[in-house]
């Protein structure tokens, strides 16, 4: 009886846990949706392309804090190892001082060669990048403490400044400058108030994990193949094409984004028993018929809220969102047959297969972007997790081949 009570105690707990979680990751994806419709609406596209550049520079530069700590801190306090939580901060910032330099090597090139004007706005937003980029590891600490709620609540109390901030800049100046640098301003300085607040109130121990600098290393190499299909493609349109349509691709991005994320917490609700039960195969084909089914459902009555958000720009995203949302498929057998694999620790099939699609991509970005712009950057994006589903589910293949008994003799 005793046991019964624990369990019905623990699923309405569990759900409240990935309601918050969810909450925290929609307050980020609607604040950057806002920003867009802001400025879009201003007729300020170039401005927001421009923006988004810059964002997607800091992100693949980030990189080199190795990123792999947020997922390391992460799994290190869930299990009582708070140390880590400065261990990681100290060790992080200074691996930032190298994009530091990085910065200001790409600054100084870009005052003196090429536009001046871009090249200060990097020289003057180097303070901010060891904040902006580290000591975000706060939102990841208290996801490991289980704090989804204080994350959640934190994440709305930044993202209400931020927009406010760029609905105050978008209607008074068109300066790239003050939109960037007040933007990384607000973020680094909210990581440091949010970090220190965890460190005052959330550490407790002084137990350190002493395999987190390896983990880190490992972990930083997934976000490295998360950057380079998120950011690569951005970067290459802004160098080949121009801002403009840098920031209708990304909105494209951004409004998918949401779909994305359904499907991914929802499958994030089912995985403690994904990874604890036997899953069989015929259990899948309903929920990849509901995926299907919603993909469509989808691609069929987008164009409404995209016209109400963004009015008579409407015509050059509507049909790419579309024809991006008709991939849920491919990215719901993806992201199953992933985290199949890392149940059963396939961790050189995990790297192999994500290396094999990143390549690909990657090399289809510089093919097709340049001279097909959006609708190149979607198709690879199909590509992309037409590979890694693919490779995934050969490498279960092998697996299952592998598992099963050998069957009797001939002549027996």
């Amino acid at each position: 009886m005793a046991s019964h009570l624990k369990d019905k105690n623990v699923i309405p707990e569990y759900f409240g846990k990935v309601f918050w979680a969810n909450l925290n990751n929609g307050f980020n994806a609607v604040s950057y949706l806002l920003i867009s419709v802001i400025l879009i609406n201003n007729q300020k596209e170039t401005l927001y392309g421009q923006f988004i550049i810059l964002v997607s520079v800091f992100s693949v530069l980030s990189l080199v804090s190795i990123t792999g700590i947020r997922a390391t801190v992460l799994r290190a306090l869930a299990q009582g190892y708070d140390k880590t939580y400065l261990a990681a901060a100290k060790f992080s910032l200074k691996f930032s001082i190298i994009g530091v330099v990085v910065l200001c090597a790409a600054g100084s090139y870009y005052y003196f060669c090429q536009d001046k004007y871009f090249g200060r706005i990097l020289l003057l937003s180097i303070l901010c990048f060891p904040f902006f980029s580290v000591l975000n590891i706060w939102e990841h600490a208290l996801k490991g403490k289980a704090r989804f709620r204080l994350s959640a609540c934190l994440t709305l109390i930044k993202v209400t400044f931020q927009l406010v901030y760029v609905f105050v800049i978008t209607y008074s100046t068109n300066s790239l400058l003050l939109f960037f640098l007040g933007y990384v301003i607000l973020e680094a300085a909210f990581n440091i108030v949010c970090f220190l607040y965890v460190k005052q109130k959330i550490i407790g121990n002084d137990n350190l994990d002493k395999g987190w600098k390896n983990q880190s290393y490992t972990m930083t190499f997934l976000d490295l193949s998360s950057a380079i299909f998120g950011k690569a493609d951005i970067l290459i349109m802004g160098v080949f094409i121009n801002p403009s349509t840098v920031a209708a691709y990304t909105i494209i991005m951004k409004i998918n984004d949401f779909f994305y994320m359904v499907i991914k917490n929802t499958f994030l609700a089912f995985l403690p028993e994904f990874y604890i039960k036997e899953i069989k195969t015929n259990l899948l084909i309903k929920p990849v018929l509901f995926v299907v089914l919603l993909s469509i459902t989808a691609s069929i009555f987008i164009g409404v809220p995209v016209r109400i958000a963004y009015g008579e720009y409407v015509g050059n995203i509507a049909g790419y969102s579309r024809i991006y949302l008709l991939a849920l498929p491919l990215y719901f057998i993806s992201t199953v047959s992933n985290h199949y694999l890392i149940k059963t620790k396939q961790n050189a099939s995990i790297f192999r297969n994500k290396l094999i699609a990143i390549s690909v991509t990657v090399l289809l970005y510089f093919v097709l972007i340049p001279k097909y712009g959006i609708t190149g950057g979607i198709i690879s994006s199909f590509v992309y997790f037409a590979i890694e589903s693919i490779c995934n589910m050969l490498s279960i293949g092998r697996l299952t081949h592998r598992m099963e008994p050998p069957g009797p003799r001939k002549g027996n």
